[in-house]
């Protein structure tokens, strides 16, 4: 029987449930002991993750600091929080005697609530009739109090698991915090308030390169300030430490940006150009965001050339005057001498002359503004330079504060050299000349010089040894206008002819196979006596007077042939330009092609004729210089006259139509075969000359023409200039195929004339005999 209680803590007459107490009191310790491990774990938890939260954000996010202080409050707080309801209030809930033993019957079958009917009922009073029922349910609970195991009712699963998991969380977190104690020491220093800067991974260091004169100062930390001249370059010298980003990015004051790709460089060196203005510019990069230092770049206006001008003094011996040039390119002659001035802006600035290329530089001294002709105007800086290989120079000028101009601009000194005389033999115009025994040398010579020709000689030396001269003689010259494109627009053309008989150089008796060599020397101005310049050698040979003929024979076959072509290609144009005629007259209109066409073909023949000309005045002059036409002396004397105020160094017709114009008038006597040769070389040129120039400028007129009414006339004309052609061209056909009779017969009389003279002489020399 339950025995009934009287000590002090338990009511009188209560009746005792020890075992049951005690398994109430085991249950009670299990439970708060599962509530302070959940408990403890939440905190851990908690605390882990803020803590590793906090850590990595400032680290990575480089918080300011109320953040970081509400970061470290928070760190503070939160597990104080977690604490407090995840174990104070809850044990401060566990459930009393009744609620373990309700906990107690779920692992019991059968209990009917037996424990918390005996908890309940055990303070019943003795004198009341249901005590024996109740002892009795006290001994049953009594009983089954010795049957339970609170570790069947308390699961312990779940609060060791977050228990561990709270202390992996602070292990991790400790491990994070502990891994770099000197970090860990910034991050609680940093989460106190106090202003402690992370260390970057990326770290920048920026540095000025200037233009030359020119340094930045500090004017506080991290802040550089610098003056520069408006359109200065400015490098900023960005050299990389630790982690390279990929890019850094240039700020600007006026919120603009500039990325610059590093490449994996450890150092760039982007460029600010033509700066026009102040402005403030700073770099970031990685997690390298201070921008410092900070950079300022005042813009001030750079000294400048307001006024330049070269004076060129050339040499004496040109006789050119002093002249200014203004520009960037100065041409002078070689041994020239070049006074640079310049007019800075401001007028105290200073400077020098950088020659490219070339070490040190040139002082620009002050001087007066003065130009050739002008008056002095104030003063200016200047410097000397003498004019003898090319160059290429800067003008650097300095202010008084100290800035240059920041793109002085090149200058280029051309060099001119004074280039020898040219000699251009127009006769003998070939490098070989054949000469007949009592025949001359026509000796026509052009000379061109850029200043001045002072001497022409010429010289004839034997072919077997150069170092004798059979004769040497000085030519009279003829200036003539000032050439085109020579040295300042003042080339030099001379003008000199002479007749060289042979007879002068080998005397009377020479004989066929006797040649010697002909030059001409033409000396300048310049100072030096190897400034001078020679023809080409041309041959002199002496030939028969047979040799000769036939020589001038087969040059008339060959024109002969050249000229029955030319007049099958006339007859051909001539076709064509009626039919073009014939088709405008019925309604037909000629095309561009066709006309073209015919043009051009018509242009070719009076390029053909001209050759033909030339051709035969070649023949008809060493004819006429050889004398073999007795005759021709007033031909000669008239060609060697109108030829040697030729100066054009290609063929020119002029001179031979104005002969044969005096020929023709009877004003140079009766020559035969000199005579003959100018009349074909007149027919020739008339058709190059006049006939075939005129059908060109016809048909000209006609590819122009608007309509086909327009184009006819000029077809009209176009067939009349080459009937003209045609007749020309006959005409000196026919007489180039009488030529072999024709010399045939001057053979002839030629054989004759030699024959009575031998039989003279014999006869002569007979009688002397017989005295």
């Amino acid at each position: 029987m339950p025995t009934t209680q009287s000590d002090s803590g338990q009511t009188k007459g209560q009746l005792a449930t020890p075992r049951l107490d005690q398994a109430l009191g085991r249950l009670r310790v299990g439970l708060r002991g599962l509530l302070l491990q959940h408990g403890l774990g939440t905190v851990l938890l908690a605390a882990g993750f803020w803590l590793a939260f906090a850590y990595l954000a400032d680290r990575s996010l480089h918080l300011p600091v109320a953040l970081r202080v509400l970061n470290g409050v928070l760190l503070l707080a939160l597990p104080l929080f977690v604490l407090r309801r995840e174990v104070l209030l809850r044990l401060k809930q566990l459930p009393d005697g009744a609620g373990l033993a309700v906990l107690l019957e779920r692992d019991l079958e059968g209990a009917e609530d037996r424990l918390v009917s005996a908890l309940g009922l055990r303070t019943i009073s003795l004198k009341d009739p249901a005590r024996p029922l109740v002892e009795a349910l006290v001994l049953e609970a009594e009983e089954l109090a010795t049957t339970l195991d609170s570790k069947r009712v308390l699961d312990a699963r779940g609060p060791r698991k977050r228990l561990g998991l709270g202390l992996l969380s602070a292990a991790l977190a400790s491990a994070l915090l502990l891994s770099d104690p000197a970090l860990g020491a910034i991050f609680v220093r940093r989460a106190m308030g106090q202003d402690v800067a992370w260390p970057r991974r990326t770290n920048l260091n920026v540095q000025l390169s200037l233009p030359s004169g020119v340094e930045a100062m500090e004017t506080s930390p991290g802040h550089l300030h610098a003056r520069i001249a408006r359109g200065s370059d400015v490098t900023l010298m960005v050299s990389i430490k630790g982690q390279i980003p990929d890019e850094i990015v240039l700020h600007f004051g006026d919120g603009s940006r500039s990325v610059v790709h590093t490449a994996g460089a450890t150092s760039v060196r982007p460029s600010l150009r033509n700066v026009q203005a102040s402005q403030e510019v700073w770099v970031i990069g990685g997690d390298d965001d201070r921008g410092l230092p900070r950079i300022h770049l005042e813009v001030l206006e750079p000294p400048d050339i307001s006024e330049l001008a070269f004076i060129v003094t050339p040499p004496g011996y040109t006789g050119l005057q002093r002249t200014v040039v203004r520009g960037t390119e100065v041409r002078a002659l070689v041994g020239s001498r070049i006074d640079v001035l310049i007019r800075p802006d401001p007028p105290e600035a200073t400077g020098v002359l950088r020659v490219l290329g070339e070490e040190g530089t040139i002082e620009l001294v002050p001087r007066p503004w003065s130009l050739p002709g002008g008056p002095q105007e104030g003063t200016a800086l200047g410097c000397s330079l003498n004019v003898d290989v090319e160059r290429y120079f800067q003008v650097e000028l300095v202010d008084q504060q100290g800035l240059s101009n920041p793109d002085p601009g090149t200058y280029a000194l051309q060099v001119i050299a004074d280039r020898e005389p040219e000699v251009i033999l127009l006769a003998p115009a070939s490098n070989e000349w054949s000469v007949v025994k009592g025949g001359a040398i026509p000796l026509r010579v052009r000379a061109e010089d850029d200043f001045r020709i002072d001497r022409l000689a010429f010289d004839v030396r034997n072919s077997q040894d150069l170092e004798t001269a059979l004769l040497e003689a000085e030519l009279a010259f003829e200036e003539t206008p000032p050439l085109e494109g020579g040295f300042m627009g003042n080339g030099h053309l001379v003008l000199a002819h002479e007749l060289i008989e042979l007879n002068q150089i080998a005397g009377a008796d020479v004989e066929p196979g006797w040649n010697a060599i002909l030059q001409v020397i033409a000396r300048d101005s310049h100072p030096s006596p190897d400034h001078q310049a020679m023809s080409p050698p041309v041959r002199l040979r002496c030939v028969s007077g047979d040799d000769f003929l036939r020589k001038v024979k087969d040059g008339l076959a060959r024109a002969g042939e050249d000229a029955g072509r030319l007049l099958q290609e006339t007859q051909d144009l001539r076709t064509r330009a009626s039919q073009l005629k014939s088709a405008l007259e019925t309604g037909e209109v000629a095309t561009d092609r066709e006309l073209g066409s015919l043009l051009h073909s018509t242009r070719r023949l009076q390029g053909d004729t001209r050759s033909l000309g030339r051709d035969l005045s070649g023949l008809a002059e060493g004819l006429t210089y050889n004398r073999l036409d007795e005759r021709a002396g007033p031909l000669l004397d008239a060609l060697h006259r109108a030829l040697g105020t030729h100066a054009a160094r290609t063929f020119a017709p002029a001179p031979w139509r104005e002969v044969a114009a005096q020929l023709s008038a009877g004003r140079l006597g009766t020559p035969e075969l000199a005579g003959e040769m100018i009349a074909l070389v007149e027919l020739a040129l008339s058709v190059s000359e006049g006939s075939g120039k005129d059908a060109s400028e016809a048909l000209t007129g006609a590819r122009t023409a608007n309509s086909a009414a327009s184009a006819g006339p000029h077809l009209l004309n176009t067939v009349a200039a080459l009937d003209l052609s045609l007749a020309a061209l006959d005409a000196l056909s026919t007489r180039l195929g009488e030529w072999d009779n024709f010399q045939s017969v001057l053979t002839l009389t030629k054989d004759l004339l030699n024959r009575q003279k031998n039989l003279t002489e014999r006869t002569k020399k007979f009688a002397e005999g017989n005295k």
